[in-house]
């Protein structure tokens, strides 16, 4: 009889000991908190949190000078700044690009960078390619949102300065997503 019972206290223990250990062993979902922020789509890129590299913080200030340059129609630090053959392509009619100084007498949009997370730079020996989502002026109040802009700029190196040399541009129209449920409806 004691032995009996023995028996049936070890199984019991035993079959305790089991589900403890299991029980601590089982992984549980991850639950996203409710503020995290949506996951990106798969053709937007990684919603990993980036830190800007030397040449991106750089090159941020340089974009800017630049914008801000083409906007007062600052000759003087334009032409610090653009090369002699300064080219713009876009898509056009022709295909062809648009030599600098028409394409600023023109009164074309020169978008400005719009986030520090969307510019990448890019170094080579003599040259420097920078990419950025840039945005246009605003149209009149009423009129719609700015337009937007993937710009690629190619940087040539100029002794200690950085000139622009050809700047590819295209206008984007951002393509709407339809909205995620949030389960509440």
């Amino acid at each position: 009889m004691r032995s009996t019972v023995r028996a049936f206290c070890l199984f019991l223990f035993v079959l305790l000991a089991f589900c403890v250990l299991s029980a601590q062993t089982k992984k549980q979902p991850a639950h996203p908190p409710a503020d995290a922020p949506e996951k990106a789509g798969q053709l937007e890129g990684s919603p990993k949190i980036m830190t800007a590299t030397r040449q991106v913080v750089q090159f941020w200030q340089i974009e800017n000078d630049l914008a801000r340059a083409l906007e007062k129609k600052d000759q003087a630090a334009l032409d610090k700044m653009l090369s002699e053959d300064f080219k713009v392509w876009m898509p056009n009619q022709t295909g062809n690009a648009i030599a600098g100084e028409d394409w600023m007498k023109s009164g074309m949009e020169n978008p400005v960078p719009a986030l520090l997370r969307n510019m990448s730079a890019q170094e080579y020996p003599e040259i420097m390619l920078v990419k950025f989502l840039g945005l246009g002026k605003s149209p009149a109040p009423g009129k719609g949102a700015a337009s937007q802009y993937f710009v690629i700029d190619v940087w040539s190196r100029d002794g200690d300065a950085w000139k622009l040399t050809d700047r590819f541009m295209s206008r984007i129209i951002p393509i709407p997503l339809p909205k995620r449920p949030s389960g509440k409806e």
